[in-house]
């Protein structure tokens, strides 16, 4: 019978001991690792809503797609051609390296998972293999992962609703809290079900070469016999990417504060500090994506075998009273 420390431990070995896999975690790291957990939480940044979504938000809030914004085109189309056509031309450059690296991060997932079972197995695919692995799968990952994110929105937009709750009586105050509080939790568990679903799809996709139907058919199945290991798993993972990741930012945040009052004028050794420490942070958030997707196909390995090689810590901690 496996336990979480062994299967952390040969996760954590594979993200240190591999650094010829690092470029595919720093791409996949782009896609986000915590199923939409940061995003409630309120860690959700750019690479974590996707490239896409980013520009096309950006658009709108600077007003593209307004009556004014129309008309200030058209004026600078007659007035100004050439500026319209420098910005034209740097928008489809900048949205042409958005895509590629969409593109590239989705088939860096796949390799990423690919390459953490064959290291497991002491058989590294070579990097041609990876890459050749990520392509094979590109549409049916690509479409786990847009509907997963789709489901994250919903959710969290749900929660984002929570704000309009503005109760006129004081007495109001205490229900309005607990009805928050409730809807939070009950928004935090699905999408740690969310988590588990979507990644142990895409795991079977890459792995086991199961169509999209199949993939969504037998992770159910996989769900529903181990959904309070699932939902251990990934609140265990997002605790330990959340913990690190604050922990190195606080610490990382001190340090280049700390050389700031030490060397201020000293530009260039400033300039060299900050991206070494820019580096190391880096590198931690790539460990902790391998880990992440490591740690997943190991145990989507584990539990397909359909051999009880691994159980949740709380039903082997109720075994134990239970048998006393």
């Amino acid at each position: 019978m496996y336990t979480y420390w062994q299967i952390f431990k040969q996760a954590f070995k594979i993200a240190w001991e591999n650094p010829r896999i690092w470029l595919f975690g720093l791409f996949t790291a782009i896609l986000g690792s915590a199923g939409g957990l940061e995003l409630l939480m309120g860690g959700y940044g750019f690479g974590g809503q996707g490239i896409i979504v980013s520009i096309a938000q950006g658009l709108i809030e600077g007003g593209l797609f307004t009556v004014a914004g129309f008309h200030g085109f058209v004026k600078i189309l007659f007035i100004h051609p050439i500026y319209l056509f420098v910005a034209v031309l740097l928008a489809l450059v900048f949205i042409g390296i958005s895509i590629f690296v969409l593109w590239f991060s989705l088939v860096s997932q796949s390799a990423l998972i690919g390459q953490a079972v064959s290291i497991s197995r002491s058989k590294p695919l070579t990097w041609r293999a990876s890459f050749e692995l990520g392509l094979a799968k590109f549409w049916r990952v690509f479409s786990l992962n847009l509907v997963g994110q789709v489901i994250v929105w919903i959710l969290v937009g749900l929660v984002g609703l929570t704000v309009f709750f503005d109760p006129s009586r004081p007495s109001l105050v205490i229900a309005t809290f607990f009805l928050e509080s409730v809807i939070i939790a009950v928004a935090f568990i699905l999408l740690l079900i969310l988590s588990f679903i979507v990644k142990f799809a895409i795991c079977g996709v890459v792995l086991k070469d199961w169509q999209l139907s199949t993939a969504i058919k037998e992770t159910f199945k996989l769900f529903k016999n181990n959904w309070l290991l699932g939902i251990e798993i990934s609140t265990v993972l997002f605790l330990i990417n959340f913990i690190v990741s604050a922990i190195m930012l606080y610490l990382l945040s001190w340090l280049l504060f700390f050389f700031l009052k030490l060397y201020a004028a000293f530009y260039f050794g400033l300039v060299f500090i900050f991206l070494v420490l820019l580096a190391i942070f880096l590198i931690t958030q790539i460990i902790l994506v391998i880990f992440h997707w490591s740690t997943w196909s190991i145990i989507f390995e584990l539990l397909s075998t359909k051999k009880p090689v691994l159980r949740s810590f709380i039903s082997r901690v109720f075994s134990k009273v239970s048998s006393q």
